[in-house]
């Protein structure tokens, strides 16, 4: 299940803040305010699965089409940077293989089973393709999960962050080298440790969306773009 989300830079929103979700929760607001950017965003993340892009931004037969990243950015200010953010509690948890020696002071004994995690990712434009600024996931301890709203943020057991080509666990250490094939944590190469945990994680970045599912309006889905054959109805019919 998912329980947060959040956007920044994209579509309608500078910054959503962390919106949480309920087993069944609604979204309420005028019109164009912004309620189908937080579910298009699940969808982006969804159909980037298996691209040989960073993030997908659709066509006409994909889940959503949002056209490029200039038309997806804030204001089409190209010089910003999309962030992409969820919490998901997992329907099957998963053992990650952590190598103790590569923790410092911090231990933590592999394998560590986890029930959960928070993905957040950031991409921008440069040259005319999309980079990857930044990417991490976090894991909560599973009895101190409300933590962060007694505290005002979270203290993860356990995280990885990608800056710069390089991963490092939450605490700063560095685990070594990667590079990043898309925006959840496929690696096209890099230091075997890296490579190994970014796997363990993008796998179940993939498990989780393999149960999001968009039923969609009861109507004809509206197109980014409309072809004009040359005639002019009179009226709607």
């Amino acid at each position: 299940m998912i329980t947060h989300i959040r956007v920044k830079n994209f579509k309608s929103w500078v910054d959503s803040g962390e919106v949480v979700l309920a087993p069944l929760t609604g979204f309420f607001g005028t019109n164009s305010s912004g309620k189908s950017s937080l579910l298009q965003m699940l969808l982006l993340l969804k159909q980037s699965i298996g691209s040989e892009e960073v993030l997908f931004f659709g066509d006409e037969s994909s889940l959503v089409n949002l056209g490029s990243f200039n038309e997806a950015i804030f204001r089409y200010n190209r010089d910003k940077t999309i962030l992409l953010e969820f919490a998901s509690k997992l329907q099957e948890p998963f053992e990650i293989e952590i190598s103790e020696e590569n923790l410092g002071e911090y231990r933590i004994y592999s394998p560590y089973q986890i029930d959960n995690f928070t993905f957040s990712t950031s991409v921008r434009e440069e040259a005319d393709r999309l980079i990857v600024e930044s990417l991490s996931y976090e894991v909560d301890d599973p009895f101190n999960s409300h933590s962060r709203y007694f505290t005002g943020h979270r203290s993860p057991i356990f995280g990885v962050t990608w800056e710069d080509g390089v991963l490092s666990h939450h605490r700063g250490q560095e685990v070594g080298r990667a590079e990043l094939k898309n925006c959840y944590g496929t690696t096209l190469g890099g230091s075997p440790p890296s490579q190994k945990i970014l796997a363990q994680f993008s796998s179940a970045f993939e498990r989780q969306f393999s149960h999001v599912y968009y039923l969609g309006p009861a109507r004809v889905t509206p197109q980014r773009r409309y072809h004009w054959e040359g005639t002019h109805p009179e009226d709607t019919g």
